[in-house]
C-alpha cells in the first residue's frame, strides 16, 4: 500500500512524511504497538488541505489552470451554501440543546460514535468538548489525491454528493454510502471527515493512515497491504482556537456479533474505557440478537448515551442503573423498519411530560416530530 502523504501542490517545503509507520504488526515477536501520536512538522499542510475540501481556501499553488481553479471557485460556492443550510436547520439547534442539556457530560473524555459513518458535524455538536472521538462504520477510510490532478470536477462533485442526504434529511443513508465512499467515488470518508472538522471551526493538525493491532492498540498503520479481517482508518488530530488539541479517529468495522469470533475488536472496544456514546439513525440493529456485542459494549462502557430511538432499546436502560431524560414525541418507526415499534418507550412518552424537540433527528427529520433520550449511568 502506497504511504499516505500530504498533497504535494500544497506544501510549501520538502518536507513532506507517511502518514503512517513502516513498523509491521505482522512480525510475531515485534514489541506492542504505541497508540498512535500526532507528529510535528506539517500542521499548516494538512490545515490547507482541510480548508480546500471544505471550500474555505483555494489551492496554495500557481499551477493551476484558469478551468481547475473555476472549478474549485464552483466547488466551494455549493459547499458554503449547503453548509449553511445544514448549520441552520440542524447542527446549531443540536449545539444549543447539548449545551443546555449535556453540560455534565461536555468536558473531556471519549466520546464514542458507532453506525455514524462520516457524520462528524453531529458527534462535534453534542459532545463538542470531548478530547478524543472515535467513530465506527462501514465504508473505508481511504486516501486523498496526493497531487492537484486528482481534485478533477468528478472528485469535487463526489464530495458534494455524498453530503446530500446529510443536508436534506441530517443523516447519511446507507445505501448510499456504499456508492459514494467506493473506489468509484471519492474513495472513502476521509474527505468528508475534514470538511466537518474545517468548516467547525478547527484547525486540522494531523492526519495518519491508522491500524488495530492484535492487542487491540489503535497505531499507525504499517505500509504493507491490509491483511485479513484487519480494522484500518484514519486518525485526524485538530485544536480550537485556544489551542486545546482533540483527536477524531475513524474505523472501518462490522459491529455485528462476528465481533465475539475477533478478540482485536473486542479489545479495541474494551480499551476504550468509559465513554459518552452517541447513537442516531442506527437502523435499529441493536434491536436485534445478532448486535447483543456492541449493545453491551456500550451498555457497560458509557457513562452517558444520547440516542433516538434507532440505537438500544428503551427496556435494556434498567431504572436501577439509569437515570432518564426524554425529549420531543415518540410515533411508531417509519415503513422501513416499522418492526420495532417500542410500546414501552411510547408508555414511558405518554407518562411524564416531555420538552419539545424543535428540530429534527435521525429518521424523523422534520421539527417536533423525532425523539432523544438521554441515559445517565447511576
Amino acid at each position: 500500500m502506497k504511504a499516505w502523504v500530504v498533497p504535494t501542490f500544497l506544501l510549501c517545503t520538502c518536507c513532506a512524511c507517511s502518514l503512517h509507520s513502516s513498523k509491521s504488526s505482522s512480525e510475531s515477536e515485534a514489541p506492542p504497538e504505541k497508540p498512535v501520536e500526532m507528529r510535528a512538522g506539517n500542521t499548516n499542510e494538512w490545515d490547507a488541505t482541510a480548508r480546500m475540501i471544505a471550500g474555505l481556501d483555494g489551492p496554495r499553488t500557481a499551477s493551476l489552470t484558469p478551468e481547475q481553479r473555476a472549478e474549485w471557485i464552483q466547488h466551494a460556492r455549493a459547499t458554503d451554501a449547503e453548509w449553511k443550510r445544514l448549520k441552520v436547520r440542524y447542527l446549531n439547534k443540536i449545539d444549543h440543546w447539548a449545551s443546555e442539556n449535556l453540560k455534565d457530560a461536555a468536558l473531556d473524555g471519549t466520546a464514542f460514535y458507532p453506525f455514524g459513518g462520516p457524520d462528524a458535524g453531529t458527534v462535534l455538536a453534542v459532545y463538542p468538548n470531548a478530547r478524543e472521538y472515535v467513530m465506527i462504520g462501514l465504508e473505508p477510510a481511504g486516501k486523498l489525491p496526493e497531487t492537484q490532478d486528482g481534485y478533477t470536477p468528478e472528485y469535487w462533485a463526489g464530495v458534494r454528493q455524498s453530503l446530500r442526504s446529510a443536508v436534506a434529511l441530517g443523516f447519511f443513508k446507507t445505501e448510499e454510502m456504499a456508492d459514494d465512499f467506493s473506489g468509484e467515488g471519492v474513495g472513502g470518508i476521509t474527505p468528508v471527515l475534514l470538511l466537518y472538522i474545517a468548516r467547525s471551526g478547527f484547525k486540522v493538525e494531523d492526519v495518519q493512515e491508522v491500524h488495530v493491532s492484535p492487542d487491540g492498540v489503535i497505531a499507525a498503520a504499517p505500509d504493507t497491504p491490509p491483511v485479513n479481517h484487519e480494522i484500518r482508518g484514519v486518525a485526524i488530530f485538530f485544536s480550537d482556537s485556544s489551542g486545546r488539541q482533540q483527536k477524531l479517529t475513524y474505523l472501518a468495522l462490522n459491529l455485528a456479533d462476528t465481533l465475539k469470533k475477533r478478540p482485536t475488536a473486542m479489545q479495541l472496544l474494551q480499551g476504550l474505557g468509559r465513554v459518552k456514546t452517541l447513537l442516531k439513525s442506527a437502523s435499529y440493529l441493536m434491536h436485534k440478537p445478532y448486535f447483543s456485542a456492541i449493545r453491551n459494549v456500550i451498555l457497560t462502557q458509557s457513562d452517558v448515551v444520547v440516542e433516538d430511538d434507532s440505537g438500544i432499546p428503551y427496556r435494556f436502560f434498567h431504572e436501577n442503573d439509569w437515570d432518564i431524560q426524554l425529549f420531543g414525541s415518540y410515533a411508531k418507526p417509519i415503513p422501513l423498519f416499522k418492526d420495532w415499534q417500542q410500546d414501552d418507550l411510547a408508555e414511558a412518552f405518554s407518562a411524564y411530560s416531555v420538552p419539545p424537540l424543535e428540530f429534527g433527528f435521525g429518521y424523523r427529520y422534520q421539527p417536533n416530530t423525532s425523539n432523544l433520550l438521554i441515559a445517565r449511568h447511576k
